[in-house]
């Protein structure tokens, strides 16, 4: 194994430790920022929703009452005027009588109050033809039998009033709608009915005043029929008037939900007529709504957008300076040579490894590593390849060494300590001898050995730890191991505590 691999990943093992926890934590809190956005969202537009709809029910609510009061003031003037007519029996007067008494009729309810938005006044007679009107001029040729007000009246003549439909008017070409009451004749049967028109252009005009407290769009409409009045006028209005008119949202006098799915959905509010039972809706889409919101929420949106790029920045930032930090701490930590551990790498290490022992009731065996006559090498060779053996024999010991815990550490110069954790004195007598063969047979094929064969002289200490021994100093008796080896004529292993007097090499200390 390359030795500046092992230790390049040592190296950024922390922070990528780090890097890890900062994803993390970054990912939770960015979590937690979207769930608080997202239910801060969801409780304001749950909010707009609900002011919305309350707003379009008062919407509905006045835009109801400004009806019902105009077909108040046309019932009362239908009413009038057909007691009138009764008086000069409309079956056997002219048409110019008729028409008198009608213009006579409203000339004396305007006394008193008319509306702008009235149009003409019609008397029609049994068969749905237009016979006079209030108003002087030419008398259209026209027939009203088609007209829903009038099937209804004739179908029963006992009803008190009924209203029209949204319809263009076969008299003025103008949007209008009717409010009709039945005439009678004396056995009681249709014998026609009395028309006020109400200008739909009119009405609009009206509502404009109040614009402020409108929705986008109104319908009014009796339950399962078409649309009585629309604001504005429009295809889209009178469609979703007529799916609203059959819907069963007249169940109630008043109330407010959404209507409709997907892109048709609508905020509706609503108001039921006392008088006629005629429903007036306040809708608007659900995407001029949700437009609206968004521009409302602007800030909060770009709130969020700015929080979530300053934690992000945040943590790259003290990911990075982290990651600085740790570099120059392991670097601190290695030798930069060999990209082995350093001194205090081992010092770092070792009582760590030495407390886990005690815990596990275990041994750990240092071993101390020494080249012979590097200085007298380096001298002749020169540092560069003095420099080169020390990275070979560093990376020779890294190969050695095959358990994750094992560590290997430059002391300084040409020594090196290897920290053999769980190994007893076997075990690591059987590596150091391991060692020093791998190390004899290191410099074949080298040009700046091949004159001279690499040794090392070993030092071994092998302690099973206990709490009481934690103070141990390892590292020392290796050393002393490996002065006595180097004072026994090198290349050889010496262990702490044995008596290697008379051994001539490694093996006879087996």
């Amino acid at each position: 194994m390359d030795v500046f691999k092992l230790n390049k990943l040592e190296l950024h093992k922390r922070p990528n430790q780090f890097g890890l926890i900062s994803l993390v934590l970054f990912t939770v809190t960015s979590l937690i920022m979207i769930a608080g956005t997202s239910l801060a969202l969801w409780t304001n537009w749950t909010e707009k929703t609900r002011t919305t709809q309350f707003k379009l029910m008062q919407d509905a609510t006045m835009v109801s009452s400004m009806l019902d009061a105009s077909l108040l003031d046309a019932l009362k003037l239908l009413e009038s005027t057909k007691r009138d007519l009764y008086k000069i029996d409309p079956l056997l007067a002219d048409e110019k009588e008729i028409q008198k008494t009608l213009k006579a009729s409203v000339e004396k309810f305007s006394f008193f109050k008319r509306d702008d938005v009235f149009g003409l006044l019609f008397y029609v007679d049994k068969n749905g033809q237009i016979v006079a009107q209030d108003s002087v001029g030419v008398l259209p040729q026209t027939n009203v039998s088609d007209r829903h007000y009038f099937e209804v009246l004739k179908s029963d003549p006992h009803r008190r009033f009924s209203i029209g439909h949204l319809v263009t008017a076969r008299v003025s070409g103008n949007k209008v709608f009717h409010i009709a009451v039945p005439l009678l004749d004396q056995q009681g049967r249709f014998s026609g009915l009395i028309l006020q028109q109400i200008k739909a252009d009119d009405f609009s005009n009206l509502i404009l005043m109040t614009q402020a407290q409108v929705g986008e769009n109104l319908v009014s409409y009796l339950p399962k029929e078409p649309v009585t009045f629309a604001y504005p006028d429009t295809d889209t209005v009178l469609s979703i008037g007529q799916e609203i008119s059959h819907s069963d949202i007249s169940a109630d006098s008043r109330g407010s939900h959404l209507f409709g799915k997907g892109q048709s959905e609508v905020n509706l509010g609503y108001m039921t007529s006392r008088n006629f039972g005629l429903i007036t809706a306040s809708l608007l889409p659900t995407s001029v709504v949700f437009s609206e919101f968004l521009q409302e929420q602007k800030t909060l949106l770009v709130y969020v957008l700015l929080a979530s790029m300053s934690v992000l920045v945040m943590f790259v930032l003290l990911y990075r300076n982290y990651n600085m930090l740790c570099i120059a701490q392991d670097l601190s930590m290695h030798d930069q040579l060999t990209g082995l551990f350093n001194r205090r790498g081992i010092d770092e290490q070792l009582p760590e490894l030495m407390r886990q022992a005690a815990r596990d009731n275990q041994s750990i065996s240092v071993l101390f590593v020494d080249i012979d006559h590097f200085k007298r090498f380096n001298d002749t060779h020169g540092h560069e390849a003095g420099d080169q053996v020390l990275v070979n024999l560093s990376r020779l010991i890294s190969g050695t060494l095959k358990r994750p815990m094992d560590l290997a550490c430059r002391w300084g110069g040409e020594e090196f300590v290897v920290v053999l954790p769980s190994t007893d004195k076997k075990g690591a007598i059987h590596l150091a001898d391991k060692l020093m063969k791998s190390a004899r047979e290191m410099s074949v094929g080298a040009p700046v050995l091949s004159h001279n064969n690499l040794t090392v002289s070993i030092g071994l200490t092998c302690l099973l730890v206990t709490p009481k021994n934690l103070d141990e100093d390892l590292v020392d008796q290796a050393d002393k191991a490996m002065y006595m080896a180097k004072n026994l004529g090198r290349d050889r292993l010496v262990v702490f505590g044995d008596n290697p007097q008379n051994e001539k090499n490694s093996s006879s200390i087996r």
